[in-house]
């Protein structure tokens, strides 16, 4: 089931209690679309692309709808509806969201600007707009769990 980011925003917003900035927002966005991307073998959770933008990656389709709120929680602007609960989709929000929601901004951030992810592997410095691949994405998945694994 590929979904937009706006669906997939308005049920993380909903999900967190319309608690969530929308800096938040983004980076567990992201998270979620590479926990996706990485259970179904390469599978987008959302149609939308990614960007590589100063503070980690962001989806623009979402952005644009939510920066009116900036650093506050986001507000309901969306008409797009919720991810339908039971689905695969819904599921990798919920867990995503659960796992998250006590991180910080700035330690979301950290997270995404991981030496081997995929932002750190397309950002260039000061300058906007550069997609992340979804292959990137999927292989920063892939590294996460080998270092997971590798841990004791």
């Amino acid at each position: 089931m590929n979904i937009s980011s706006l669906e997939a925003g308005r049920t993380l917003c909903e999900l967190s209690g319309w608690t969530i900035s929308c800096l938040n927002l983004q980076k567990i966005l992201y998270f979620a679309h590479m926990i996706h991307l990485g259970k179904t073998d390469g599978a987008p959770l959302v149609s939308d692309h990614f960007e590589a933008w100063m503070y980690g990656p962001v989806a623009p389709k979402l952005y644009r709808r939510v920066k009116i709120y900036g650093t506050e929680a986001v507000g309901d602007v969306f008409w797009e509806k919720s991810v339908p609960e039971g689905s695969l989709a819904y599921e990798i929000l919920d867990e995503t969201m659960t796992a998250m929601k006590d991180l910080s901004g700035g330690q979301l951030i950290s997270l995404t600007h991981w030496d081997h992810g995929a932002w750190s592997k397309v950002y260039q410095g000061g300058q906007g707009g550069i997609a992340i691949p979804n292959a990137l994405i999927l292989e920063e998945y892939r590294a996460r769990q080998r270092q997971k694994n590798a841990s004791p």
